[in-house]
Formats: structure tokens, C-alpha cells, sequence
């Protein structure tokens, strides 16, 4: 099988176009991007491609880059394909954003792709990375320190600002590439950057990649296999924690939360890519989420000796545990504000609207509420005319203290709260109800005071209701 069909066969299994597509392709003027075009431009008679060569001139290396645009322009008119040439003082955009010469460079070619898929309504764009390319790319993460992800090297296609990036000679060797070029005598040019040893990959590929070649002479072939493997593991990973994700996972206005009792129950492995995935929802630019990232978040939700805890675990995003409840959020969670609300004898209904309920009160002269009503009751009743007005309905202050049936003395309110595991960032949207000598008389759903309860010799009694969602 020559070369072309062995291409041809890799775009019909992997699925990467369709018929009559609008494709626009990274033309270098290298061996590598000269030998896709010409592939796709023969392809194109029975898929009827429409293709869009796109270059890039940086501006490194003066009348040499001049030369090879020149060079990519002749030779698609040659072929009567449309080439877009693109002009980037990428010099000029190091010096501006320190950036080193190869990731700036990348931003801006990538840019301009983009730019050209754009402007020509095409969902693909078409690069010439080979296995070559892969096999140096796996040996890099791996110097550098990699996982599982890494390890599955460059994606053939995947989908990047709503554009499929396809790469349809993933799997074809620079010779054989070399080699269809002289068959089909093709021009092409040589990069002289590529011999520069200032850039790691080319480190890799000059001196690393040679010298191991002495213990594993199909070096490159078995990076690649590890990386074709992984990919395959890769992807069922994925689908596993999408499953995990959907299962456990909630979204509310501040982020994503789940209960840690679910979360430790998953395999670790689970565990550390759930939370990568929440963090890549979470950051809206691409970015590379660290090991010990991830496995702070980790351990501080496996953690038995703390309830609460807070974490930056980046510049965007916050770590929160709240007892059970795991936060993970991109919002700065503003205090919220001390308010206070008065209540007169003659008060009917109070709206509080930063805890989103209402109180309503009534004077009866007997009851028919059960004052031993349970803990997590939602009325109650004084003996009025043992109340201190004006009433107040206000949110905890440093020192709040109530008295409780069956205790001597008084508790601290932010005891009550840990107690009752009330979540640290909810406390302050607690409202408590205290009379006139600021005694803690209420805290709906939580505690009642033991003060001014309602005997026999009552007369007038104050009946109180609360309820929730006032909107």
C-alpha cells in the first residue's frame, strides 16, 4: 500500500473529514506540510475537497523565511489552491510579552489559522505533525514529568474554538514522508532553525533520541505504540469520570460541588481526574493544571482531622470544604454585610432579604403550638410580656450567646453553628431573633431560647413563623 492510500485509509477509519469539506491547511514549505497538501489536493477529485493553504511568515530569519513564502505562493498557484500569507513580527511580540521564541510563535501561526478557518467558514484545520513529531513530543513530557495524559502524546484531531486541529500523518514517519516527496518531486524547504540547539525539542531530537536509540533501536516506534495505547486508555478515562462527573457532581451560582463522602469512595484514580475535569470547567484559558495541584485538592478532601477549610488553588480558582460539602469555585465570595431589622409590639411580617425569608408575628391569648416543637421547627411562642422590645432580626455578632433548656448558663451561637455543621461561608446569612437587651432569643430552624416560655399564668402570648424563600 503506497503512502497516499495508507493516509486515505487513516482519514476514512479515524473518521477526520467528510465529502466536499472546506479544509485549511498549515503550509510551512517543509518536507512535511509540501507532502499533506499535495495528498489532500490528490484526494480532492473523489472528495471533493476545498482546500486553503495558510503560511506564515514570523519574521525570524529574514531573506530565508522571504524565500520559502515566495516558494509555498508559486507552488499553490501551481496547483490553483487559494494561499493565505500571514506577515508576524513575532520578534517584536517576544520582546512585548516575554514569551520564549517557540510558544510565542505557536500563538501566533495558531492565531492566524484560526484567523483563515474564520474567514473561509472551514471546521477543519489540517497540520502535518507525523510520528516523528509524536514519538519527540512523548520523550519530552516524559524528561520534563508527565501523566497519563501526557503519555498519550498529540491528539490526531481534537476540537479547539468550535475548529477541529486534524492531524492525518500522526502515524507516518518523516522517511517515508522524504521519500513520497522525491517520488512525487516536490520542492520543499529547510528550515535552518531546526538545527538550532537552543531549542529543547530540537536537543531532543539531535542528541537525546540518537543516544537512546543505542538501548531500543525502534525508539521512536515504541513511544509511539505507548503513546497510541494511552491514547485508547485515555479516552475510556474520560468516558468514566463524565460518568462520575454526572453522578456526583452539582453546579450552583458559585461552582461545582459534590459530598466527600461519595468523592473518597471513588478509585484514586477517579478521584484525581474528577477534580482536573472540574477545574478545567472552572478556567476559562487553556490551562495546565500541576500534579500537586490537583493532589492538594485531593488530600485536603481526605483529610479526617479538619471539617473547614479554604484554599487558593490558583490565581481563578478557590478550594472549599464545608464538613461533607466540596466547593470548587472561580468566584471571590463577597461577606456578607451585617443587617439588622427592627420589630415593634405592633410588627406583623418582616422580610430579611439577605437570608431570603420572612418572619411573621401574632399576639394570641392561648396557644395551640406545642412548645416542645422539635429542633428544626419553624414557629415558636414567647410569654410577651416577658420580651424586651424593640425586637431585632439580625445576622450573628462576635459574642452572641442564647440560653438553652436544661443548661446552666448560656452557648455560644458559633458553637450551635459547628455543632449543627452549619457551613462556615452560610453563618453570616443565619438570622437570629434578640430582644431589646440583644438576648438571643431564636435561631430558626436551629435553636430556641429557654427565655420568657410560655406557663400558666401567661397572658399574652407572641406567636412567630418563619419560612424560607421569601421571592
Amino acid at each position: 500500500m503506497d503512502l497516499i492510500q495508507n493516509v486515505e485509509k487513516t482519514i476514512k477509519h479515524e473518521q477526520l473529514f467528510e465529502m466536499g469539506e472546506t479544509i485549511v491547511v498549515a503550509l510551512s514549505g517543509g518536507p512535511d506540510s509540501v507532502a499533506l497538501l499535495h495528498m489532500l489536493h490528490t484526494l480532492s477529485s473523489r472528495w471533493k475537497f476545498k482546500l486553503i493553504a495558510a503560511h506564515v511568515n514570523h519574521q525570524f530569519r529574514g531573506s530565508e523565511a522571504d524565500q520559502e513564502e515566495q516558494m509555498v505562493q508559486k507552488w499553490c498557484n501551481v496547483l490553483q489552491i487559494p494561499c493565505e500569507i500571514g506577515r508576524i513580527n513575532v520578534p517584536a511580540y517576544i520582546e512585548q510579552s516575554g514569551k520564549n521564541a517557540q510558544a510565542a510563535a505557536r500563538e501566533k501561526r495558531y492565531d492566524f489559522l484560526f484567523e483563515m478557518a474564520n474567514a473561509y467558514n472551514a471546521n477543519k484545520i489540517t497540520l502535518a505533525h507525523h510520528a516523528d513529531d509524536q514519538a519527540e513530543t512523548i520523550l519530552m513530557r516524559i524528561i520534563r514529568g508527565t501523566g497519563p495524559d501526557g503519555l498519550a502524546g498529540i491528539s490526531m484531531k481534537r476540537t479547539e474554538k468550535k475548529v477541529q486541529l486534524i492531524r492525518p500523518l500522526l502515524r507516518i514517519y518523516k522517511s517515508e514522508i522524504i521519500l513520497y516527496c522525491q517520488q512525487n518531486h516536490l520542492n520543499y524547504t529547510k528550515d535552518s532553525s531546526n538545527e538550532q540547539r537552543k531549542y529543547f525539542r530540537n536537543e531532543v531530537r539531535l542528541d537525546a533520541i540518537p543516544f537512546l536509540k543505542k538501548y531500543n533501536g525502534r525508539l521512536e516506534q515504541s513511544l509511539n505504540r505507548l503513546g497510541e495505547m494511552m491514547s485508547v486508555e485515555q479516552g475510556f478515562m474520560e468516558i468514566e469520570t463524565e460518568r462520575c462527573f454526572k453522578r456526583l457532581v452539582n453546579k450552583n451560582e458559585h461552582g461545582f460541588y459534590f459530598s466527600r463522602k461519595s468523592f473518597i469512595s471513588l478509585h484514586i484514580a477517579l478521584q484525581r481526574r474528577l477534580i482536573k475535569l472540574i477545574l478545567s470547567y472552572l478556567c476559562s484559558k487553556s490551562y495546565s493544571f500541576e500534579f500537586k495541584m490537583i493532589e492538594m485538592c485531593r488530600n485536603a478532601i481526605e483529610q479526617n482531622n479538619t471539617t473547614t477549610m479554604k484554599l487558593d488553588v490558583s490565581e481563578q480558582i478557590d478550594f472549599i470544604r464545608e464538613y461533607d460539602q466540596i466547593l470548587l469555585t472561580n468566584q471571590k465570595r463577597k461577606e456578607v454585610e451585617r443587617f439588622c431589622y427592627t420589630v415593634e409590639e405592633d410588627t406583623n411580617q418582616i422580610e430579611v432579604f439577605e437570608s431570603m425569608a420572612s418572619l411573621g408575628f401574632s399576639t394570641i391569648s392561648q396557644s395551640n403550638t406545642n412548645q416542645n416543637t422539635a429542633r428544626l421547627h419553624t414557629e415558636v411562642i414567647f410569654d410577651k410580656n416577658q420580651l424586651a422590645y424593640p425586637l431585632s432580626v439580625r445576622n450573628r455578632r462576635p459574642g452572641d450567646r442564647i440560653k438553652l433548656r436544661g443548661l446552666n448558663g448560656t452557648k455560644k451561637v458559633k458553637d450551635i453553628f459547628i455543632d449543627e455543621k452549619v457551613p462556615p461561608l452560610e453563618r453570616e446569612k443565619i438570622l437570629l431573633l434578640v430582644d431589646a437587651n440583644q438576648q438571643v432569643l431564636w435561631i430558626p430552624g436551629i435553636r430556641v431560647s429557654s427565655h420568657a416560655q410560655v406557663n400558666e399564668k401567661t397572658s399574652s402570648i407572641l406567636h412567630i413563623t418563619f419560612k424560607k424563600s421569601i421571592l
